[in-house]
């Protein structure tokens, strides 16, 4: 990210980025409404996605340019960077990348985003720390939708923003010819947050194959976002848990710096 990279700071903004607001519930009920309930959970839910409308952000990039904006603090620039996307789904993009402003030792970043309604969230996934009642050897995780990364493809050129409630990163990519290698001084972060890539990758995977008698997951839309609603089977009934996140619009002092980055990628001539 284009940040001001102290350890201290670090911290505070990967605090920032993943950290959201949950709403729960705890709704008790009989034995019969049980067997229903569970009944409606083996249904396997499924989501009305126009596949032909989403666009393949997979493949290997090298940064054209980049900076950071934070709140009532200096802009910082990125001089090299990369990033690798890999296509996981027709919706699921996993990615993982690196960057390097001049000074400082290397940076970088891994996850997974999904295209839901043709908006790129980051994906995250529940676990037992969250809820209560459940040991790790029966908790089943499930993923639920995050902050959105505001992405724009032109032909081989991609913008990739993210967003927490005091800053923006923004970068401009294109993709990377096969014979080329990426930067020497960039590499070795990027191999290391592969292996952080992989790891998350198994949890993931783990995640999406949930067993729907135990889990439900539901997307509704509450405050002007989509939120993804877990209902998990208890034994004493169902436990409904509701994840949210920030708005990519909440600082209104960002939208205005997003329309100017995304016209980068507009005008942008090789």
């Amino acid at each position: 990210m284009i940040i001001k990279h102290t350890p201290i700071f670090s911290l505070l903004l990967l605090v920032v980025f993943i950290a959201g607001t949950k709403e729960k519930r705890y709704l008790k009920t009989s034995a019969l409404e049980q067997n229903e309930i569970v009944a409606q959970l083996q249904k396997i839910d499924t989501i009305e996605v126009n596949i032909d409308s989403i666009i393949d952000i997979s493949g290997e990039y090298e940064l054209i340019k980049g900076r950071s904006s934070m709140i009532d603090s200096d802009d910082y620039v990125i001089y090299k960077g990369a990033m690798v996307i890999e296509k996981l789904s027709e919706t699921d993009f996993g990615f993982y990348y690196a960057n390097k402003i001049k000074e400082l030792t290397p940076t970088g970043h891994f996850g997974i985003i999904r295209n839901f309604k043709n908006e790129f969230h980051t994906l995250r996934i529940c676990n037992e720390k969250e809820v209560e009642g459940y040991s790790n050897e029966n908790f089943v995780k499930g993923v639920y939708l995050n902050n959105q990364i505001l992405i724009e493809k032109k032909g081989d050129l991609l913008t990739f923003i993210h967003y927490g409630s005091n800053f923006r990163s923004y970068a401009l990519y294109k993709k990377k010819k096969p014979e080329a290698d990426f930067y020497i001084s960039v590499l070795k972060t990027l191999k290391k947050n592969k292996q952080f890539y992989d790891k998350f990758l198994l949890e993931y995977k783990e995640a999406v194959n949930y067993d729907k008698s135990k889990l439900e997951i539901e997307f509704v839309f509450k405050r002007g976002l989509w939120m993804s609603k877990h209902k998990h089977n208890v034994v004493d009934g169902i436990l409904s848990y509701t994840h949210t996140y920030s708005k990519p619009a909440e600082n209104e002092g960002f939208v205005k710096q997003d329309s100017i980055f995304n016209n980068a990628l507009i005008n942008y001539k090789k």
